[in-house]
C-alpha cells in the first residue's frame, strides 16, 4: 500500500473552519469533545485528518449543512 496523501494547507484551513464555527456557537472545546465523544483540539489545529463521518457529526452538531461549511474553505 502507498502512502497516505495529505494536504496540509486544505487540513489546516478545515481546522480553522471548524474552530470558527465552534466560537461562533460560544462552544468551548470540552462541551463538543463530552457532547460529540469527538477530540476537537488536532482536527481544529490542522495536524489531524478530518474523516467525513467526523465532519458530518460536527455539522449537525453545530447546525451546519457540508455545504455551508465547505462554502467557508479556501479549497486551493
Amino acid at each position: 500500500m502507498g502512502r497516505e496523501r495529505c494536504d496540509n494547507g486544505l487540513m489546516r484551513n478545515v481546522g480553522d473552519r471548524l474552530r470558527e464555527i465552534r466560537k461562533v456557537k460560544g462552544y468551548p472545546q470540552e462541551k463538543v469533545m463530552f457532547n460529540t465523544r469527538i477530540k476537537i483540539s488536532r482536527h481544529e489545529r490542522g495536524v489531524a485528518n478530518v474523516t467525513l463521518t467526523i465532519l458530518s457529526v460536527l455539522c449537525k452538531y453545530y447546525g451546519v449543512t457540508l455545504e455551508e461549511f465547505f462554502r467557508g474553505i479556501d479549497i486551493d
